[in-house]
């Protein structure tokens, strides 16, 4: 929860779609997927929409190929490769990790991100109505991807509302 004294909030990320690039009956599924999540508000709660910004982590893409990389060598280990073969796809994580570290060297990428922040004077009431929009986003055939930030993820939100380009690891 944020506490704001007198009320509370609660925010929601929801991943972005290219709406542009769907059929116009999965346009209207994921609108009205949408919409049916907003009418969930009472009168004594509001609601506000944020898009924030902020640097892509290459962290987790490391620590992937750092799994996939004991993969290989395992499989190795076991015969499913020959050394030839491993030579080859060691060559090819070399290169990635090279890229990857560069990348986090660099000038940050900045990935956008939205939210839907909701408003309430009672915790109980506004937990059960953001739980709902999160059930109603996920439902149908055609969803929209969401959760309910809790700890460090909130803490990256608010940080990210207050400066572009920070180190998400300060939140860790």
């Amino acid at each position: 929860y944020l506490n704001f004294g007198e009320y509370y909030g609660m925010v929601l990320e929801i991943k972005p779609v290219a709406l542009e690039l769907m059929q116009e009956e999965t346009q209207d599924a994921l609108i009205d997927l949408f919409a049916r999540g907003l009418r969930r508000l009472t009168q004594e709660q509001s609601a506000m929409i944020i898009k924030s910004r902020r640097p892509v982590r290459f962290d987790e893409f490391l620590k992937n190929d750092d799994e996939k990389y004991n993969l290989l060598n395992r499989l190795y280990e076991q015969g499913y490769y020959t050394e030839g073969e491993l030579f080859a796809r060691n060559e090819i994580f070399r290169e990635r990790v090279a890229f990857l570290q560069n990348a986090m060297n660099a000038e940050p990428i900045l990935q956008d991100f939205f939210y839907l922040v909701v408003f309430g004077g009672d915790k109980t009431n506004l937990e059960e109505t953001v739980i709902g929009i999160t059930n109603d986003l996920r439902a149908g055939q055609n969803n929209l991807k969401s959760h309910i930030l809790y700890n460090k993820e909130l803490v990256v939100f608010l940080k990210s509302n207050y400066k572009e380009v920070f180190s998400e690891r300060e939140a860790d």
